[in-house]
């Protein structure tokens, strides 16, 4: 490595440009080049003199103000200046065993090395020489001051300058842009019709694409974009060029179309934008924009196309035509213009909109860099230059946020390649489906875009299965059958224990037949719905049974639940007969229109009715229980499980469990619950022991752990928000405690959506073996449980979403779009789940049960439901739970799921529990993160801090609330409604600090408002990336050591003041 001096004259100083500002705020922002670069490279072979070439490359670089300019500040003016040419960074290595691989690393981390903005020079020569005849040459440059077409004419002048010729264009010079002028030109009347076309066209919501953001597996590893590339169907591709032929459009057009179809597919939008390089040999394109052949290349196109239409492919294939034609004429404003004209300001938010880009190649196009390569090879004697990768490569690619795909659409052989992070799975796939795509619009153009299909038969079969058929429920026991079984051949056996009652299999199935003959005498039959209002008790067990054996189902009515929903549930199921423990509770139910029965006051009654057995009603096709849920609307709506419904469930996953009679299960959920059901009948049809909690044992995890102990539990069913303060109380038991007592086999999760990294601390006291870990995903539609997975120490480790497993055996699993087609392997979507545990239906709700409730496509017969829930199918066929559909918001545009951000809060080492949910603020709606930390002192400032290093921006809460412990719903779920606001941001000027007001005074100057509070956050009240190129400016000549970087992670006047004050005290 060596330096050469440098002779050039010294320009004026200039205003940066806009592009220039963007970009300079950019590399602020990443900390490193990786975004900010583009390069130009060639091999070389032959003889070389590299004194001669490096002595070529200054002289040329020298010759560029554009290329020696640096940056500084004036005031708040981001200005730049051409320095002479001290000195060029150039440096030479020597890997006499580098491949094309191993070439391709070394481009990368050339490319990836940050340029110091104030400092320069912005523009490095690297030269790998892998022999004496042979070397890899790269220009790299910063985006501020040059693009890759410039760089390859540099790059050519500095070579045939070396070889001792004269470049035809090396008396061209490339001032440095005019900064004021082109503020001058913005404001002026050609840009203004400019700036409103743009934001007529990317007027609205705008979609956003956050492609790495929780697919850890879908990326690839660390190190340089990967390619992948791609035989075309060639045929397929002739036959395209003819349709658009046909259609007065080109090729370029077609495939373009093709590719916005696949985007929208893999990205579940109907709102699709895509970058589309520049078509050279289109004079339609360039005319008017007074392109030199080394001068900057013109702004990308982005073309925006709306899938929502039911049309055809042709139909499709003329709009993206008339959307490119007219968007030629607007294209001499600068990309971060036209998308600041969108309100996109953040150039996160940039990558977010636009990851996907496009560059078609044709015969035409190589046949002319053919050309171009040839006239340029005359001037060379003993050098034959072979360029390296001309394709342009789009910013996001390099961030590691984009998908760049190039076509080249040759008569022979056409070839398709991806560029980007992702694995190679995810670009093997989108390849495979982009070749299946164009072979279906080539064999029918006229097809409705939304029947086009980019899988290949077995993909669908994988992707929208049948369930398996396991059996059927003729003839097959029903629960409250098995449980007779288990009272006649253990009748001594402890079925049910609460408190210090204990009550035999014999006594339980007595006082149950008795409780039947005198439900059966007020008119229950099969199908009856019978109110139940128990407490929690021995009695709502027999409560249960009896109600199976007279054949009703039951209807719980919770004690705990208010009066006016229990009033619903009664209206909604027109409720005849309720079944209570005593006159308090019959007291509640005096207004209905029917029997109730009070066991206290018809004790008499039922005990002079035969313990003997009943005669089985109920079968398997007859209704179990109808359970209500909470409906978006408000109204909550009944569930309707038969026996066959709850059976299966049973002989379905007996295989993953072996559940037997030495089981003790704990009753420790609301009956109203569903999960009730699986710890009830997991019990008592296995002959095991249900273990009924007490209220208030629920209500005490310190309790409730020593029940655990003391009655020898083996099977736990928990929420994870339940289990989480279970974990601390277990962490309280001291060694004197004997904490070895627990006989645990399993711990079941289900309800609602676990994280895996909450459970470490109960982990690292006991293993993952003994008791096994599962996490169960389901739904009260399809009976409790779907999924089955047993958590293992890299569920602990994955930065994901919760992986849900795989299903129940005779059910089957689809990840559909919004029009019921499958979505890609990698692609969120809703979940349908098909088979024998879907159940009947919603009581008294045909709307929505024929919203909700269909039929599988591949046979009527099989019941489908529609869950809501956003699921996605990992590479590894692994499914992960994302959320409710209804719990997606947008805020400024961005689709944000709050549990990816609960996800992440919960690796942090001092958050115990943690959630998010979006608030209604002064500023708007607002992310709010509620914490309970695992150590006092833990401040909100530190959270966000840990959260800058790993979320885009717009994911990190403008708010945390930190609290000693989440309230709970009955059902043992985050009561989120009892959660409390966040607190109100403090103006007062007396509260403030010197700092503080130092800090508050610059925002206040520079964002023109009147006053800011202490909790403002700076993107709510104004704030953008242009501005803080002022804030910067501004706090530096007041004497604060800001960095742009430090803005990211402490949004708010108080949190970057106590950043600077403790920076300060640090530096000493």
């Amino acid at each position: 490595m060596g330096t050469h001096p440098s002779h050039t004259v010294q320009h004026p100083t200039k205003t940066a440009t806009p592009v220039q500002e963007y970009h300079y705020v950019r590399q602020e922002l990443a900390g490193d080049g990786a975004a900010c670069t583009v390069q130009a490279a060639c091999w070389l072979t032959g003889s070389m003199d590299l004194d001669a070439l490096l002595d070529s490359a200054e002289a040329v670089i020298s010759r560029h103000p554009s290329l020696q300019t640096r940056f500084c500040f004036e005031g708040t003016t981001l200005l730049q200046i051409a320095y002479p040419l001290l000195s060029l960074d150039w440096r030479v290595e020597e890997r006499r065993d580098a491949n094309d691989e191993t070439a391709a690393d070394w481009l990368y981390e050339q490319g990836t090395r940050a340029f110091d903005l104030h400092e320069g020079p912005l523009v490095r020569v690297a030269l790998l020489r892998t022999s004496e005849t042979r070397a890899l040459l790269a220009l790299t440059g910063h985006r501020a001051v040059t693009d890759q077409r410039s760089l390859y004419a540099v790059l050519r002048q500095t070579v045939t300058a070396a070889s001792g010729g004269t470049p035809a264009d090396l008396a061209d010079t490339w001032p440095t842009p005019d900064g004021a002028g082109q503020e001058e030109w913005l404001d002026g009347e050609e840009a203004t019709a400019h700036r409103a076309f743009w934001a007529d066209e990317l007027s609205g919501d705008l979609p956003r694409h956050v492609l790495s953001w929780n697919d850890t597996e879908e990326l690839a590893a660390p190190g340089r974009p990967k390619r992948v590339s791609s035989l075309l169907p060639a045929q397929a591709v002739e036959e395209l060029a003819d349709i658009c032929t046909r259609n007065g459009t080109s090729l370029h057009v077609g495939l373009l179309t093709a590719y916005s179809i696949l985007i929208g597919r893999y990205t579940a939008t109907d709102d699709v934008l895509v970058r589309v390089q520049p078509r050279q040999d289109n004079p339609e394109l360039l005319a008017g924009l007074g392109q030199t052949p080394t001068g900057p290349a013109p702004s990308e196109l982005v073309i925006r196309t709306d899938l929502s239409h039911r049309e055809t492919f042709l139909g499709l294939l003329s709009r993206v035509d008339a959307t490119l034609r007219r968007t030629h004429g607007h294209r001499a404003l600068p990309l971060p213009c036209v998308l600041r004209e969108a309100g996109l300001d953040w150039p996160e938010e940039h990558d977010s909109v636009l990851p996907f880009s496009f560059t078609t190649v044709t015969s035409e196009d190589e046949e002319s860099d053919a050309r171009d390569q040839g006239a340029f090879q005359e001037h060379l004697d003993q050098l034959d230059v072979r360029p390296v990768d001309a394709a342009p490569c789009p910013t996001p690619v390099l961030a590691g946020t984009g998908v760049h795909l190039t076509v080249r659409a040759t008569s022979e052989n056409p070839t398709v390649t991806l560029d980007g992070y992702l694995s190679p799975q995810w670009r093997e796939r989108f390849l495979r489906h982009y070749c299946t795509l164009l072979a279906d619009i080539a064999a029918d153009p006229g097809k409705v875009i939304d029947d086009l299909t980019i899988f290949t038969p077995a993909e669908q079969a994988v992707l929208h299965p049948l369930p398996q058929f396991t059996g059927t429920a003729d003839g097959s026991p029903t629960c409250y059958e098995l449980f007779t079984w288990h009272a006649h051949e253990h009748p001594d056996r402890v079925a049910v224990s609460c408190q210090d009652e204990h009550v035999t299999y014999r006594e339980l199935d007595e006082r149950a037949n008795r409780l039947a003959r005198h439900l059966r005498a007020t008119g229950v039959n099969r199908n009856t719905l019978v109110g139940l209002g128990m407490p929690r008790s021995s009695d709502l067990v027999v409560g249960i049974l009896a109600i199976h054996k007279a054949g009703g189902a039951y209807v719980p009515l919770d004690p705990a639940y208010p009066d006016s929903r229990l009033e619903y549930i009664v209206r909604d199921t027109d409720l005849t007969l309720v079944l209570v423990r005593d006159e308090q509770e019959a007291a509640r139910y005096r207004d209905i229109t029917g029997t109730i029965v009070v066991l206290q006051q018809d004790r008499d009654a039922i005990d002079r009715q035969p313990a003997t057995a009943l005669e089985p009603s109920a079968t398997q096709d007859d209704l179990a229980y109808v359970i209500h849920t909470s409906g978006s609307t408000g109204r909550p709506k009944g569930t309707l499980v038969s026996h066959h419904n709850l059976s299966r469930l049973f002989t379905q996953t007996a295989a993953w469990f072996s559940f037997g009679a030495d089981d003790v299960w704990t009753l420790f959920h609301s009956y109203a619950f569903d999960f009730s059901v699986w710890e009830l009948w997991g019990a008592l049809r296995h002959g095991g022991r249900l273990v009924v909690v007490p209220e208030d044992t629920v209500r005490s995890p310190g309790d409730f752990h020593r029940l655990l102990r003391q009655e020898r539990v083996t099977v736990l069913n928990q929420t994870p928000s339940a289990f989480s303060v279970l974990i601390h109380a277990d962490e309280q038991v001291g060694a004197g405690e004997d904490d070895d007592a627990l006989r645990l086999r399993y711990v079941i999760f289900g309800g609602e959506a676990l994280e895996p990294r909450s459970l470490r601390p109960w982990i690292a006291r006991h293993g993952l073996d003994r008791p096994k870990l599962v996490n169960m995903y389901g739904i009260t539609e399809t009976t409790v449980h779907v999924t089955h997975h047993v958590l293992s120490a890299t569920d602990l480790n994955d930065p994901g979403p919760a992986v849900i497993g795989e299903p129940i055996p005779d059910l089957s699993l689809a990840i559909l779009d919004a029009y019921g087609r499958p979505v890609p392997v990698g692609v969120p979507g809703e979940l349908y789940v098909s088979g024998a545990g879907v159940t009947r239906g919603y009581l008294g709700r045909p709307d929505l049960q024929a919203e909700r409730f269909l039929t599988h496509p591949a046979n009527p017969w099989v019941r489908t439901y529609r869950t809501g829930d956003v699921v996605r199918r990992r590479s590894n066929g692994a499914l992960e739970y994302r959320g409710r559909m209804d719990d997606q918001v947008k805020i400024r545009g961005f689709r944000i799921e709050p549990g990816e951000i609960t996800a992440t809060l919960l690796a942090q080492a001092d958050v115990r529990e943690a959630t998010v949910l979006v608030r209604e603020t002064k500023s708007g709606k607002e992310l709010v993160a509620y914490v309970v930390p695992t150590r006092p002192g833990v401040k909100p400032e530190e959270l966000r801090v840990s959260l800058a290093g790993t979320l885009p921006v717009h994911l990190i809460p403008g708010h945390f609330v930190l609290v000693a412990a989440f309230p709970l719903t009955p059902n043992g779920k985050v009561d989120k409604a009892q959660l409390p606001p966040p607190g109100q941001p403090s103006t007062s000027a007396a509260h403030f600090s010197a700092m503080e007001t130092k800090v508050a005074a610059v925002w206040a100057e520079v964002l023109e408002i009147q006053q800011v509070g202490l909790d403002d956050n700076y993107f709510l009240i104004g704030g953008d990336s242009i501005r803080l190129i002022s804030i910067l400016s501004r706090s530096r000549e007041l004497g604060l050591d800001v960095e742009l970087s430090d803005l990211l992670a402490h949004q708010t006047v108080r949190e970057l003041a106590a950043h600077l004050v403790q920076a300060k005290a640090s530096a000493g």
